[in-house]
């Protein structure tokens, strides 16, 4: 039902913003930069989470060494330092905001759920995944300065 939620209340305003793509893989071009976004339902935990991330319009090159196309890059696609999980501003463990679907059985709440995730996403502000990708840079500098 989480899915079926998300299609319904989250990829329309996606879509409106310019986002293109299939759930749960979204790409945004702008003039410098590709912005990418994610949904991910865990399997164990009854929740899901948002992921974003920034690449270049031209290729992607991977930590395998694989140069990927930009329309086939993925959030799933990135390192782990240049992926953003939504919510890590606002959390105080800086995992990012995990959305709970435990407990929730109806349509309805499943959908206020979708509604409650799409807050945080502020993508129609023009600076969202600079403000995103800023934090992430921040986390990993603090992880470095940990293991000096």
């Amino acid at each position: 039902m989480m899915t079926q939620a998300i299609k319904k209340i989250i990829v329309p305003e996606l879509r409106k913003q310019g986002f293109k793509g299939s759930y749960p893989h979204f790409r945004r071009k702008q003039d410098t930069h590709q912005e990418l976004l994610m949904f991910y339902i865990t399997k164990y935990s009854a929740s899901f989470y948002i992921e974003t991330g920034v690449i270049p319009l031209t290729s992607y090159l991977n930590s395998e060494g694989d140069l990927i196309p930009p329309n086939k890059v993925t959030v799933f696609s990135l390192k782990g330092n240049e992926r953003f999980t939504v919510g890590s501003d606002v959390v105080a463990n800086h995992d990012g905001m995990y959305f709970m679907m435990k407990g929730l059985s109806s349509e309805e709440e499943h959908e206020q759920l979708a509604e409650e995730a799409f807050t945080y996403l502020k993508t129609s502000e023009p600076d969202w995944i600079t403000r995103c990708s800023e934090w992430n840079k921040k986390l990993y500098e603090s992880f470095d300065e940990d293991d000096a």
